[in-house]
């Protein structure tokens, strides 16, 4: 059995000469903030209007973007104010498991036939193996809520649960004690997805399989569906399947030359971020050993020039990162034709980072031979 936090929904820390609370849990507060969703300050404002109504004194803040913090000298005010939060949260209980449960195997072998199952192949013997040994972690009752929904509920009920699960799956990062980092749950969204005839209850499901896939489990068995999506008449979707292939260990990068002369300025932005991000290993902290991927950087960039010379401006703006980022080897002949267009943007720029970086790219373009 756990024990129970009483600063929930924050942690506690106690200093030498003060205490703190902290809370990077924004998806607690996702009926609070509605769509919007929050981070660091709109937590601390929200924390600001209940310590000035409630008269609680000798409270500061420190809070960035991806974290609200709360100091002071004395821990019952803190206290007073997480109960407060708590009001809005819920209790602990609803929000976290109160069971423990674990894999039935070493967690190096566990990972291993994750890997071979599920992310780096789909060999069907290690995902039987893993799902005989690894169990689902315990789920909180708002999660068991929310997965109970997006399988039976109605179409609004399964948008608002895909919408909770993409917002917790944003806030936390893989770890074998959390439900989001195991297979099931990618089975159980895929399994809804195939069935709904719902274009909103499709893409809701789809933002959550995305975030899944970027911050717990690249599950390569997703690989189809947002192959699929980049056919979709909604450029949102082509846009999601753009980024949900990029989270991925392969796949076809065929695909993506399709779309480069897309009409959606979303879909470019997604094409040139995927190939200006020399991501060729999952992030340090999703598998250990960390594991490479399959490098899908192209070795011949002319096939983008269209991009280079887009018009709009957001595209331009991140071709400019992709030509900052190139090597030398990268650079083809045909690049050198952007000097004119460059220059004129350069001069018509009023944002001086951004002119900055023109003046860097016309460096570089003058260098081809």
């Amino acid at each position: 059995m756990k024990e129970k936090n009483i600063y929930f929904p924050c942690s506690f820390i106690e200093h030498e000469k003060s205490f703190s609370i902290i809370c990077s849990n924004f998806h607690y507060f996702d009926d609070y903030f509605g769509e919007k969703g929050g981070g660091g300050y709109t937590l601390e404002k929200l924390a600001k209007k209940l310590v000035k109504e409630n008269k609680i004194k000798g409270i500061k803040y420190d809070s960035e973007a991806g974290m609200f913090c709360a100091y002071s000298d004395i821990s019952e005010n803190l206290l007073q104010l997480c109960k407060l939060l708590r009001e809005i949260t819920g209790e602990e209980s609803e929000n976290l498991s109160s069971k423990d449960v674990k894999p039935l195997i070493p967690l190096d072998k566990a990972e291993k036939l994750l890997l071979k199952g599920f992310v780096k192949s789909l060999n069907t013997k290690a995902q039987k193996e893993f799902l005989e040994n690894v169990p689902i972690p315990s789920l909180s009752k708002n999660q068991a809520k929310y997965l109970l929904n997006i399988q039976n509920g109605t179409d609004e009920e399964k948008i608002q649960s895909a919408r909770k699960i993409d917002s917790e799956a944003r806030t936390k990062i893989r770890d074998w004690d959390n439900y989001l980092s195991h297979p099931k749950i990618i089975t159980i969204l895929l399994e809804v997805i195939d069935k709904t005839e719902n274009k909103k209850v499709y893409q809701a499901l789809l933002v959550a399989i995305v975030f899944i896939c970027q911050r717990h489990l690249p599950d390569l068995r997703t690989q189809s569906y947002f192959v699929k999506a980049l056919k979709s008449k909604t450029a949102r979707n082509r846009q999601l399947g753009l980024w949900g292939l990029e989270t991925l260990y392969d796949y076809p990068f065929e695909e993506i030359l399709c779309l480069i002369n897309d009409k959606s300025y979303l879909v470019k932005v997604a094409i040139l971020q995927m190939i200006n991000r020399k991501n060729f290993e999952f992030a340090s902290w999703k598998f250990n050993p960390i594991q490479s991927k399959v490098n899908k950087r192209p070795k011949d960039f002319s096939v983008f020039y269209p991009l280079f010379v887009d018009k709009n401006r957001k595209v331009q703006i991140q071709a400019l990162n992709v030509i900052l980022g190139l090597e030398e080897e990268d650079f083809f002949p045909k690049l050198k034709e952007l000097l004119p267009v460059y220059k004129e943007r350069m001069n018509k720029e009023d944002n001086d980072y951004i002119k900055r970086e023109y003046k860097e790219v016309i460096k570089r373009l003058e260098k081809i031979k």
